[in-house]
């Protein structure tokens, strides 16, 4: 399931990321993809070597954000990748490797960086039982999906696209089970805040906690 966070970086914070981003050195992204992604990769990728504090700051708000602690139950994540795209560059369709960094790779993240209003095109596009989706959010939300879908940037047209990208290695790695412990995790705090605790409550609690521990022992 795909999952929007909204507020991870606060317009404060999206400004000084911006301030740095001006005067960042960019590297060719390609340089970083595996396998056929290179191909299809014609973006830019900030020097983490050069601007480790920054991303790391980026990497913290994500990791630290309840919203995605929640989402995405992770155990590890990768630190974050800053991309850019100027007029003309895209990702083409791609997905995202299996494990990276000796991490198994459950979840992918994009965090956007840029107002969508300036730029055109740019679109995130994930694959989904349905059919294609398409994803544009505003600066500082961030979305959140399975890492073994595939998905693209369609080519920026005018302006600039910056996001940050990552991976996650959730808890329960099966995204059926995990959307489920989730879903009954929702709907377990709508029920304390109508009712408070009671019998209930307390069941659907031991409930998740039980399909926690044994997704989770099946996850490794």
């Amino acid at each position: 399931m795909f999952r929007v966070i909204h507020g991870v970086l606060t317009a404060p914070e999206l400004a000084d990321v911006a301030g740095e981003l001006r005067v960042g050195r960019f590297n060719d992204g390609a340089a970083s993809a595996r396998g056929s992604a290179r191909q299809v990769k014609h973006n830019e990728q900030l020097d983490p070597k050069q601007h480790q504090a920054l991303i790391s700051s980026v990497t913290q708000k994500i990791v630290g954000h309840s919203h995605f602690r929640g989402f995405a139950m992770p155990l590890d994540t990768y630190p974050v990748l800053i991309n850019r795209f100027s007029v003309g560059m895209e990702y083409g369709n791609h997905i995202d490797v299996a494990s990276i960094g000796g991490m198994r790779t459950d979840l992918s993240l994009t965090l956007f960086l840029s107002d969508p209003a300036s730029y055109e095109g740019g679109e995130l596009v994930v694959e989904t039982e349905v059919g294609e989706q398409s994803f544009k959010l505003p600066a500082g939300s961030l979305l959140l999906y399975p890492a073994n879908r595939m998905h693209r940037v369609n080519k920026v047209t005018r302006g600039e696209r910056l996001a940050a990208v990552s991976w996650a290695k959730s808890a329960i790695a099966d995204t059926e089970k995990r959307d489920l412990c989730v879903d009954l995790d929702m709907a377990l705090h709508r029920l304390y805040s109508r009712h408070g605790s009671c019998t209930e409550t307390d069941q659907i609690s031991k409930v998740i906690n039980k399909l926690r521990h044994l997704w989770g022992r099946e996850s490794g």
